[in-house]
């Protein structure tokens, strides 16, 4: 009857060992774990910095936009009446040719077309 405690004797340190080794398996699993869940967490916050950091360039660049577009507004103002004063100046030089028979008026004006024409190409606008 011996041979059954020391056989059960075995199969009880077989199990605390494996117990054991099971044991220092899930410590080290969840070491491991602790690791990548930390890893995971500092990837997050890397992440979140970046698009917040990318939205603060965008809505940056988004502001400069706006006041791009409100200063391109203001030249388009500015060329409109631009246009306006060469046709009252064109008006003008007509009604001086025909009092005083002056034709050299349409150099002056082809000129100042082409001044005009390039502003226009400058800003974009045609």
């Amino acid at each position: 009857m011996k041979k059954p405690k020391s056989r059960a004797r075995r199969g009880k340190v077989i199990i605390e060992k494996l117990a054991q080794i099971v044991s220092a398996g899930f410590a080290v699993s969840d070491s491991k774990i602790d690791r990548l869940s930390q890893t995971v967490e500092n990837l997050a916050v890397a992440t979140k910095a970046g698009f917040d950091s990318v939205d603060q360039r965008f809505d940056q660049a988004d502001d400069r936009l706006k006041k791009l577009d409100g200063r391109m507004d203001k030249m388009d103002g500015r060329l409109f009446n631009l246009e306006g004063d060469m046709s009252h100046i064109k008006t003008s030089l007509v009604r001086i040719e025909e009092k005083f028979g002056v034709g050299n008026y349409e150099s002056r004006l082809e000129s100042l077309e082409e001044d005009v024409g390039k502003l226009k190409s400058r800003a974009h606008m045609r």
